[in-house]
């Protein structure tokens, strides 16, 4: 399994507007593509940033999410409203909490 983590600077005032296109970006783009796990945004409160993480099964499979004119279509909207930083890791360690499944939201 490979995470993408992006970091977006956002325009002035664009941060609402960049967590929302992440969303719709997630659940219409990314959710029905082969090799997707899980996308998790973060809201970096009193800064203009946002946080994402995206997992995928494997490095071809966000290639191939990435290689898809939509899915560039939608980063080129994205750049437009921030500068991103991305980098593409892999997950050494996972710690789960008894809460761990119980306190997954949706905001």
């Amino acid at each position: 399994m490979i995470t993408l983590v992006s970091v977006f600077t956002c325009e002035p005032g664009k941060q609402d507007e960049v967590i929302a296109r992440l969303i719709s970006g997630g659940e219409t783009l990314m959710a029905s593509h082969p090799g997707f796990i899980s996308s998790t945004v973060h809201r970096v409160d009193e800064t203009n940033k946002v946080i994402n993480y995206a997992q995928f099964r494997a490095a071809s499979d966000l290639e191939a999410f990435r290689a898809r004119p939509k899915a560039q279509v939608f980063f080129q909207e994205l750049f437009a409203l921030a500068r991103v930083e991305s980098d593409v890791c892999s997950i050494e360690y996972v710690q789960l909490g008894v809460d761990s499944f119980s306190t997954l939201v949706h905001a």
